[in-house]
């Protein structure tokens, strides 16, 4: 009963979500910063940047539905525009982790709360 009395579910909860909010917004803000050129670079070489605008082969099909949009979101949720694998492959690993914490913490209120669980 030690581990789950205790202001730590608060304290863990919002670091936790400071971190998610972070590496979400900064995909967010700089996933799509340029057009990306033949060698794999972006390039800033255009006047006019647009911030939708990334010409990888991940980023070129796009959906205008139902269907399109949920898997609009969860690419996003899985670094769907880092071509880079193993960044892709690390990230949602470090991000599963942190999902799996705020169940547990989620887990261990609930427990407290409820005596049936």
């Amino acid at each position: 009963m030690g581990t789950v009395v205790g202001v730590w579910r608060l304290k863990a909860m919002i670091v936790l979500f400071i971190i998610i909010i972070s590496i979400y917004g900064s995909t967010l803000v700089l996933g799509n910063v340029g057009t990306v050129n033949e060698e794999g670079y972006i390039d800033y070489s255009v006047e006019q940047i647009e911030l939708n605008e990334n010409d990888t082969a991940s980023a070129l099909e796009e959906g205008n539905d139902v269907i399109g949009a949920i898997f609009g979101v969860a690419g996003f949720i899985t670094f769907d525009m880092i071509d880079n694998a193993y960044a892709r492959f690390m990230l949602n690993m470090f991000m599963a982790i942190i999902w799996i914490s705020v169940g547990y913490i989620l887990y261990t209120y609930i427990k407290e709360w409820i005596p049936i669980v």
